[in-house]
């Protein structure tokens, strides 16, 4: 198996999270695997749609429906109720399309992790970037149980602000963690010291200080 076929079929355990590694131009990005076709994210962004497209006619609706406000503030209030359903079917339909399953690219070009969600289409919503400079070190925190998920973190300097990133078995996290480090900390840029790991019973985490 090549490397990228590696990569692209890291599984978590049974009750984790399913994540997939595909590597890119400029290094690689990590998303969660949906349990099947029909999951809750899809279920979840098939709603908002449906809702945003049924939003726009209701607003449609009220504008027509005779007597729905007497007075001379009539008209206003009912081409103002036809604006806010509008924007309210818009935003809806808007952040469908953003989807809701988890999204990260380690960029080794620009030193960077960017945060965001996929759709069911596969479309990128970036919703946050991050240097390496802010980043302080990426983590896991360990399972108290064997049928528990470990999650993987990531700490920034400023404020020690924690960010999690997934959740899945150890074993496909300590992977994820080993790439992500030597993705934004290669040999050729540091040497043989590629990285400082400590591992105790709760964490494993890997810092670049």
């Amino acid at each position: 198996m090549t490397t990228a076929g590696l990569w692209s079929n890291l599984t978590g355990g049974d009750a984790s999270q399913k994540l997939r590694t595909c590597m890119t131009h400029s290094g690689f990005s990590v998303s969660v695997v949906p349990p099947c076709k029909y999951d809750r994210t899809f279920l979840s962004e098939m709603m908002f749609k449906l809702a945003g497209v049924l939003f726009i006619p209701a607003g449609g609706i009220a504008l027509l429906v005779p007597g729905l406000v007497h007075g001379p503030a009539q008209l206003p209030v009912q081409l103002g109720l036809l604006a806010s359903f509008i924007f309210i079917g818009v935003a809806l339909h808007r952040r469908a399309d953003r989807g809701f399953r988890r999204k990260v690219y380690v960029d080794s070009v620009r030193e960077e992790v960017r945060i965001g969600t996929a759709n069911v289409a596969g479309q990128f919503y970036q919703t946050a970037v991050f240097p390496l400079t802010k980043i302080d070190s990426f983590y896991i925190v360990r399972a108290k149980t064997p049928t528990d998920p470990s999650y993987l973190k990531m700490r920034l300097k400023s404020g020690a602000r924690t960010i999690s990133l997934f959740e899945s078995a150890e074993s496909t996290l300590i992977r994820i963690l080993e790439r992500i480090t030597v993705t934004l900390r290669p040999p050729k840029r540091t040497g043989n010291r590629r990285f400082k790991t400590t591992k105790t019973g709760a964490f494993i985490r890997m810092a670049f200080n």
